[in-house]
């Protein structure tokens, strides 16, 4: 009995041993990497490198990147950083006061992360649009940025807003959460196959009329303005704010505190 557990630990170590061999020969080595407070886990090679490169000004972001992580963040000057393969740095260009970014045309394609820095005495921006197919993506301007669109989207990736204001808000992930602390839109529109919403206006909770659906999840909007959950295909109108915000989780809680 014993010679039998023994063989079975064996196993199983081996067995693990394997799985990590065929990750880290396919994807890298695992990574942490610590972005103005906010952390991102992927994986490296041993050939990466930190790569910084000033753009010059521009009013509106543009980024759409299949595999990599993206950061908007604030600094000194305008920039961008990639930390991955030197060779894959992603195509850039200030384009009609617009900074666009996007894969690069070799085959492989950007898996690090991209930051995105701009100054931080810099109150607006047109537009931020941010597409990271499979990567997470945190938009955490210090201090407060306004603009007046922000759209976020990723099929496989967190999302995580900080410290924005602006006229319209549209966040999606098929599979990731969508946490937004002190933000502020007239119209926000959240959603998220699986995985949570959670949201701090920095407005308060009564600023807003909440228009909700959900299916596998509990639901708790501020102080008694609503708390319980919806059969799937159901949805309810909480609230009587000025503000308009849109919030859809299948699986997953919405919490708004």
């Amino acid at each position: 009995m014993k010679k039998r557990r023994v063989f079975l630990l064996v196993l199983t170590l081996l067995t693990i041993a394997a799985v990590c061999y065929g990750i880290f020969s396919r994807f890298g080595l695992p990574s942490l990497t610590v972005s103005d407070g906010d952390f991102f886990f992927g994986y490296h090679s041993e050939g990466d490198k930190s790569i910084r490169k000033e753009t010059g000004p521009f009013s509106g972001i543009d980024i759409n990147l299949k595999e990599a992580d993206v950061c908007v963040r604030s600094g000194e000057k305008y920039s961008i950083t990639y930390r991955g393969d030197e060779s894959l740095f992603p195509s850039y260009e200030v384009d009609k006061k617009n900074l666009v970014v996007t894969d690069p045309s070799s085959a492989k394609k950007p898996k690090g992360l991209l930051t995105v820095t701009v100054p931080k005495k810099l109150a607006r921006l047109s537009e931020i649009s941010v597409k990271a197919e499979n990567g997470d993506i945190t938009v955490a301007p210090s201090p407060s940025l306004s603009a007046d669109k922000l759209t976020v989207y990723s099929d496989n990736g967190d999302i995580v807003m900080r410290n924005i204001l602006g006229a319209s808000l549209v966040a999606s992930s098929d599979n990731g959460d969508i946490t937004a602390e002190r933000i502020s839109f007239e119209t926000s529109d959240l959603s998220s196959e699986n995985g949570d919403l959670i949201i701090s206006p920095s407005d308060g909770c009564s600023a807003y009329r909440y228009h909700l659906s959900g299916g596998n999840g509990d639901i708790r909007i501020g102080d008694g303005i609503y708390q319980g959950s919806l059969d799937s295909g159901n949805g309810l109108i909480a609230g009587d704010g000025a503000k308009d915000m849109t919030l859809e989780a299948d699986n997953g809680d919405i919490i708004v505190k």
